[in-house]
């Protein structure tokens, strides 16, 4: 799917100043703005971008991880590669951007571990509520699945906590379902 420059341009520049300021909000929104990119594009950049204001917004709004000693630096490392992306959307570099949305998915990675206050990594937990989401907003679960790296098994179990497919709108009830189907099925 081809990329949407002028766009992403300017999502990423959001994105920079969301960090730059430590707006948890901004990322929250910004957030949603990649995960709908991933849902039309479907493509791994808008899940790789998706995963980087996920995590950043947990971390940045959690005080423990402004007690190491690294953290800003990190931040500022953040920005800057986050500055060169902005650069690389003039050349529409994909590959570039992507690369350097993995380098900080690894960095924030690194910090995570040192944490270890979740089961599983900040990254896998952001794959679940991005499949969730997906999955919420009408996308198969196979697909969810697929484009968010995440299992079945996990989209099902997050959406089913958080009622996450409440939030896009009005489910189905079984008998809702039967009836609409039972036309098919009549001779």
């Amino acid at each position: 799917m081809p990329m949407n420059p002028p766009k992403l341009k300017e999502n990423i520049t959001t994105l920079y100043s969301s960090v730059k300021t430590r707006s948890i909000r901004g990322l929250r929104e910004l957030n949603n703005v990649f995960t709908q990119d991933l849902m039309i594009y479907q493509d791994p950049l808008y899940l790789d971008l998706s995963l980087v204001t996920i995590v950043l917004a947990k971390m940045i709004e959690k005080p423990r991880f402004w007690r190491y000693k690294e953290w800003k630096n990190i931040i500022f490392t953040i920005e800057a590669i986050l500055k060169e992306s902005i650069n690389l959307c003039d050349s529409m570099d994909k590959k570039g951007i992507s690369k350097n949305m993995k380098k900080i998915l690894t960095m924030l990675g690194r910090v995570d571990k040192r944490d270890m206050r979740y089961v599983g990594s900040m990254v896998e937990e952001g794959r679940i509520k991005v499949g969730s989401t997906l999955y919420a907003q009408g996308m198969s679960l196979g697909n969810a699945a697929f484009l968010s790296g995440a299992p079945k098994d996990a989209i099902l179990k997050y959406s089913g906590k958080t009622l996450i497919s409440d939030r896009f709108g009005k489910t189905i009830s079984l008998s809702e379902r039967l009836r609409g189907v039972k036309p098919i099925f009549r001779d």
